[in-house]
C-alpha cells in the first residue's frame, strides 16, 4: 500500500545531513528508509513500547532515551 511512497510520491526533504539525526518512529520500516536516504542516523532506538503520545505513554523511557541521543551527539 506505502511501498512507492518512497521513491517519488513522499514529500520528503532531500539533501538535508545538516545535523545528526534521532528517530523514535516505532520501527517503520518505511520511515527507516526515507531517513536514511538523506540523512545521518545517529540514533534510532528499536522495540519503542509507547503509542502516538509517547511522551505521556512512558514518559520515563522516552526522556532516556532523549538522553542517549544527546550523549551520542555530544
Amino acid at each position: 500500500m506505502y511501498n512507492g511512497l518512497g521513491d517519488d510520491g513522499f514529500a520528503w526533504p532531500r539533501g538535508q545531513q545538516l545535523v545528526p539525526l534521532g528517530v523514535y518512529a516505532g520501527g517503520s520500516a518505511l520511515m527507516r528508509r526515507l531517513a536514511d536516504r538523506d540523512n545521518t542516523i545517529a540514533h534510532w532506538p528499536e522495540g519503542n513500547t509507547g503509542n502516538h503520545f509517547l511522551a505521556m505513554d512512558v514518559p520515563r523511557a522516552h526522556a532516556a532515551d532523549i538522553q542517549e541521543f544527546f550523549t551520542k551527539v555530544a
